[in-house]
């Protein structure tokens, strides 16, 4: 619209109708709704359920694993016995090797013989294990002992137990004590003996077993 301003002076003045300016303001204040996370949260819930499984799966291959492991070793164990040998010491025969021979294979051990501990123990982290040898007469080695990390096949903290004993080896008749504290399971080897000793407080399942030794009947 064209209007007069001042003499000789025009303007232009547009004029815009008040239902417009109305449309347009109310038009302005809407905003587009934001999508909803619904699609977000089950990818997360989906993703948490996939890992939870994966978990489960690794832990239970991590058990088979464990437990195929303690049945291996179990059944070498059994096997070396028959032969007068324990697992990690196959250089020596019970009844046979020399005490001198075991120091001139394996270096001075880490404790000797005395009146108060019986064994010359080679302690762990040598030789890859835990052993204890008893010298009978004429320094002749009459009982192998392992123990410890001998007993820890994977070296990852599952010892043997009370359970893989029985599972492996089954029940015997021969249960003698030790001491106050334990007690041992003797299964008979040909013309050795396989002892298993474990705590005489615990039989759970569980219980890690305290030592397995391959020795003469008569060294009993």
């Amino acid at each position: 619209m064209l209007t007069k301003r001042n003499k000789g002076s025009y303007r232009w003045t547009i004029i815009v109708p008040t239902t417009l300016i109305l449309i347009a303001l109310a038009t302005s204040g809407c905003t587009k709704a934001e999508p909803t996370l619904s699609s977000e949260t089950d990818d997360t819930t989906t993703n948490s359920s996939n890992t939870n499984n994966s978990d489960k799966k690794v832990q239970a291959e991590k058990q088979l694993d464990t437990a195929d492991s303690h049945v291996t070793l179990l059944t070498e164990i059994k096997e070396l016995a028959q032969k007068g040998k324990a697992k990690g010491a196959e250089d020596f025969v019970v009844g046979t090797t020399r005490i001198d021979e075991v120091i001139k294979a394996w270096g001075e051990p880490d404790q000797s013989a005395s009146s108060e501990h019986l064994y010359v123990t080679y302690s762990s982290g040598k030789n890859k294990g835990f052993f204890d040898f008893f010298v009978g007469q004429d320094d002749v080695v009459n009982e192998i002992r392992i123990s410890d990390s001998s007993l820890d096949p994977q070296g990852d903290g599952n010892y043997l137990t009370w359970q893989d004993i029985f599972d492996v080896y089954g029940g015997t008749d021969q249960d003698i004590s030790e001491d106050e504290d334990l007690h041992a399971l003797v299964y008979p080897m040909g013309n050795y003996e396989l002892k298993v000793t474990v705590p005489k407080y615990n039989e759970k399942p569980k219980i890690i077993i305290t030592s397995i030794s391959v020795t003469l009947p008569k060294a009993e």
